[in-house]
C-alpha cells in the first residue's frame, strides 16, 4: 500500500480536538472557585498554542481546586492525543465512558483514538455509532472510510468514499482514495482510469495530481511495467519536486530495475526532502551498508 499521507499530523489532530472541545460545552460552572476557573483556562491555552504537556498540568492544578472531574479529564484526554500518548488517553477516556452513557463526543473520540494507534478494527464499532449519531460529519466518515481501507475492508471503504464523493470538502480526495483502493484490489485498469480522470479536471490542486500520477505508476510497477511506471514517477516530480513518496518510488522501481545508483539518488533526495523519513534512511542503509 502507498503511504498513508493524510492521516491527521500533529498540528491538525491539535486544531481539530480543539474544534470539538470548543464546541463540547464543557464552561466552568458558575460558582466554582476562581482558581479552578483561571486554571481551566490556562491549560486551554496552553493546549491551543501547542504546549499539551503543561495543559495537562494545568489541568491537575484545576482538579485540585475543585473543578468537575469529567469536565477536566476530557480535557485531558484531548491533551494526551494532541501529544501522541494514545495509551494514557485512552485510560482516561475509558474511566469518563464507564461513569454514564457516551456522548458523541466521547464516541468519536474513543474511535479515531484507536484510528491513530492503526487499531482499525476496534475503530470502526466506535465510528459507526458516533456516525448514527452525527451522520453529517465529513471528516469523521473519512477517518472511517480510511480505517476500513487500511484495514482491508476494501469494498466496505469504497462504500464510504461514494457518500464522500458527493461532498464539497471531500469530493477530489476521496475520488483519489477510490481509485487508490482500487489500486490495492488489483483492478489496475479501473484505477488508472479513475486517477487519470482526476487529472484532466481543471481544479485538481497540482499536490493531488502528483499524488494521481504516483498512484498511476505503483499499478504499472505492480504489474511489472517498471519503465513506463519510472516515467510516471518523473512527471509526478515535475509537478511537486519536493514530494517524499515520489522520491521513493522512484527509488524503488529504480532498484526493481537494478540500477542501484540511481535508486540510491533518488533516496537520497527523498531524505533531502523529508530529513526525518525513515523510509528514505532504511532504504539508503540498505544500498550503501550505512
Amino acid at each position: 500500500m502507498t503511504s498513508r499521507t493524510t492521516s491527521p499530523g500533529w498540528l491538525s489532530r491539535l486544531i481539530l480536538l480543539l474544534a470539538v472541545l470548543s464546541t463540547a460545552g464543557l464552561a466552568q460552572p458558575p460558582g466554582k472557585p476562581d482558581r479552578a476557573s483561571k486554571a481551566l483556562e490556562e491549560g486551554d491555552r496552553l493546549l491551543r498554542t501547542g504546549f499539551p504537556v503543561l495543559a495537562i498540568r494545568q489541568y491537575g492544578e484545576a482538579l485540585k481546586a475543585g473543578a468537575p472531574r469529567d469536565t477536566v479529564n476530557l480535557r485531558i484526554v484531548h491533551a494526551h492525543c494532541a501529544t501522541g500518548d494514545y495509551t494514557s488517553a485512552g485510560k482516561v477516556l475509558d474511566g469518563l465512558s464507564k461513569s454514564h452513557r457516551p456522548t458523541a463526543e466521547i464516541l468519536l473520540l474513543k474511535a479515531r483514538i484507536r484510528f491513530w494507534q492503526h487499531r482499525y478494527d476496534v475503530s470502526w464499532k466506535w465510528f459507526r455509532d458516533y456516525l448514527k449519531e452525527v451522520p453529517g460529519d465529513s471528516d469523521a466518515r473519512m477517518d472511517y472510510a480510511l480505517s476500513l481501507a487500511w484495514g482491508r475492508q476494501f469494498d466496505d471503504a469504497l462504500v464510504e468514499m461514494k457518500k464522500l464523493e458527493k461532498t464539497n470538502r471531500f469530493r477530489l480526495e476521496a475520488k483519489f482514495r477510490h481509485a487508490e483502493i482500487l489500486a490495492w484490489k488489483k483492478m489496475f485498469s479501473q484505477a488508472r482510469a479513475m486517477a487519470g480522470g482526476l487529472l484532466r479536471l481543471p481544479r485538481t490542486p497540482l499536490s493531488l495530481k502528483a499524488r494521481c500520477t504516483v498512484l498511476i505508476g505503483r499499478t504499472l510497477a505492480w504489474q511489472k511495467k517498471f519503465e513506463r511506471a519510472e516515467a510516471q514517477y518523473r512527471t509526478a516530480l515535475e509537478l511537486h519536486p519536493h514530494f517524499e513518496e515520489a522520491w521513493l518510488a522512484l527509488g524503488e522501481v529504480q532498484e526493481w530495475q537494478g540500477k542501484r545508483e540511481e535508486a540510491r539518488a533518488a533516496y537520497a533526495r527523498a531524505l533531502q526532502v523529508a530529513p526525518s523519513s525513515k523510509k528514505a534512511q532504511s532504504a539508503l542503509k540498505r544500498l550503501t551498508g550505512k
